[in-house]
């Protein structure tokens, strides 16, 4: 009985650490909460009125048995914060996310950026997708998502317009919710009845991404339904990374959503504009997050220029203990994961060797 009692209380701290430190925002339209863990949560018109969306959250397959999911995977690296004074809208929430949960393959690192704007009827999300693995990844991304409109499940409507490509959740007279992939074209749409174990194993997810086709009408079962847009394969190189951008939008009426999704493709074309001018101007090695750490950590370096790189873990004694990357990187910011779980506490010296560029910073393992 001990071990039941102490077991539900673990489970339930873990559910309110969750809601404790989730972030959100609202428009003044629609209102978004992102939690520890990368799910992004959609009410309209507020917070505290009328969830819309349970949840929205990221898949990256590279296999049958490889699927990077929320449920199975997830794990916090960076927990999400609104930041301050955004630069490209008026709300941003930003967060980061691996598979320290479970472990298992693909090793991806997950960066959530949401943004919003005052009184629009829509939010865009940015998945930045970087592969910590040491080969390249051909990869389908997609998002699922869960209906839930006026705050509850089953009996909803999925539709997709193959003309728009835009996918939306009601039921009745309801607000709709739409979702677009911005970034690609839609290769597929898959809505289907919502089960306990529609995730698991892998496979089952990979037949969501691989689904060909759309499904242009869907009626949910009592308990409700999930649904899975997906873009066609991208490689992604070892610690490069992918775009992925959704637009999620709400309306009163179908037209109503599409030109509101209208909008959100606009508000993206002038965000993508944004960061293709942010492109790093020097040179730069970041300060490891976290530090000290135990057993991983992330190290960040901006490339102005496509250049070849080699950056190596030194211990105290200027031996080289670990090579994270040797080859040609594509200007940007770039994040590699260190994983010490090999080495014994200390400090250790970390180089970046870029063209003519070198730098080097202190980094402290504590065990």
């Amino acid at each position: 009985m001990k071990k039941i009692l102490l077991f539900s209380i673990a489970i339930l701290s873990g559910i309110l650490l969750n809601e404790l430190f989730a972030q959100s925002f609202e428009t003044g339209q629609i209102g978004v909460e992102v939690n520890v863990y990368g799910r992004v949560r959609i009410h309209a018109p507020a917070i505290g009125a009328t969830r819309q969306i349970d949840r929205s959250s990221i898949l990256v397959g590279v296999g049958p048995n490889e699927v990077f999911d929320y449920k199975k995977d997830a794990d916090t690296e960076i927990q999400p914060y609104n930041i301050s004074s955004p630069t490209k809208s008026d709300f941003e929430i930003f967060g980061a996310f691996n598979n320290a949960y479970s472990n298992l393959p693909p090793n991806f690192l997950i960066r959530l950026n949401v943004y919003g704007w005052n009184n629009k009827p829509y939010i865009i999300a940015k998945f930045t997708v970087v592969n910590r693995e040491s080969s390249p990844k051909n990869a389908i991304i997609g998002i699922e998502f869960i209906p839930q409109p006026e705050g509850t499940y089953g009996l909803e409507e999925l539709k997709f317009n193959p003309a728009n490509m835009i996918a939306q959740s009601f039921r009745g007279s309801s607000v709709r919710v739409g979702y677009k992939i911005l970034s690609a074209n839609t290769k597929s749409f898959h809505a289907f009845d919502w089960t306990a174990s529609y995730y698991d194993p892998d496979s089952l997810l990979w037949g969501y991404l691989t689904y060909q086709g759309y499904d242009t009408s869907f009626v949910a079962g009592g308990d409700g339904s999930v649904a899975v847009l997906a873009q066609n394969p991208v490689t992604i190189q070892p610690n490069d990374s992918a775009h992925f951008y959704i637009g999620i939008a709400v309306g009163a009426t179908e037209n109503e959503l599409a030109a509101n999704m209208k909008q959100a493709q606009a508000a993206y074309s002038t965000l993508v504009g944004v960061e293709s001018e942010q492109i790093p101007m020097h040179f730069e090695l970041k300060q490891n997050y976290p530090n000290p750490f135990n057993p991983k950590t992330t190290i960040e370096f901006s490339l102005p220029v496509k250049e070849k790189v080699q950056l190596i873990v030194y211990n105290m004694i200027g031996q080289p203990v670990k090579k994270l990357v040797d080859g040609e990187l594509e200007a940007g910011r770039h994040f590699v994961e260190f994983n010490a779980e090999d080495l014994s506490s200390g400090v250790y010296l970390y180089t970046i060797k870029a063209g003519n560029f070198t730098s080097t910073k202190k980094m402290v393992l504590m065990k």
